[in-house]
């Protein structure tokens, strides 16, 4: 099978692959009541809008993601990625961004996307990502790998606020000229709601 990785979106930039485990309609973390904001979910949007023939099915794609992912070994997973990123002629990749949607199932996912990062290292194309799992171990995960941890620190830590705090280091929402999340530094990056979740929030 064959691994499905999407190229960058408005906000993430063309030297960018992007890689689901999971869908946001099944994210284990609101399954387990470990999401802050699950009523916020920027990832579940499009996965209860686009479900015409002109968009395509968003859930179902997802959902093949995940049983392709679970079928390849890292290596295969690993190989199939560098593979893509070859044939990009127009475009370096750069990064692989992981959970763009849902997140970690398990202690063997967080090990898994270690696994990839390393192979990966070998073609200088950095894995990050995001996670709201604060019940896994995240020791000795491979250098290629930067978890920002959501409201917790794993590599760096991710607060959505309602305001910025007077010495926040900011989220510019343009991850085509930002490197913050992809660095591991320790930071508290803060991102301001916006948008659809901003409205919500204000309504209650």
């Amino acid at each position: 099978m064959k691994i499905k990785v999407s190229n960058g979106n408005s906000k993430i930039g063309k030297d960018t692959f992007i890689l689901n485990i999971t869908s946001a309609t099944d994210c284990p973390t609101k399954k387990l009541g470990l999401c802050k904001i699950p009523k916020q979910c920027y990832a579940l949007q499009p996965e209860l809008r686009w479900t015409n023939k002109h968009h395509g099915n968003i859930l179902c794609s997802r959902r093949l993601q995940t049983k392709i992912f679970d079928s390849l070994t890292p290596k295969e997973i690993a190989k199939q990625i560098i593979q893509k990123a070859k044939n990009k002629i127009k475009y370096q990749i750069k990064y692989l961004r992981i959970h763009e949607s849902g997140d970690f199932r398990n202690q063997k996912d967080v090990n898994k996307i270690s696994r990839i990062a390393d192979y990966l290292a070998k073609e200088d194309i950095r894995v990050y990502g995001y996670t709201a799992r604060s019940d896994l171990k995240y020791s000795n995960l491979s250098k290629n790998l930067v978890l920002n941890g959501s409201y917790f620190m794993i590599h760096n830590q991710f607060f959505p606020v309602m305001n910025y705090s007077k010495e926040a280091i900011k989220c510019i929402g343009n991850c085509r000229i930002c490197n913050l999340c992809k660095e591991a530094k320790g930071l508290t990056i803060e991102n301001k709601f916006h948008g659809v979740a901003f409205n919500k929030i204000k309504e209650k």
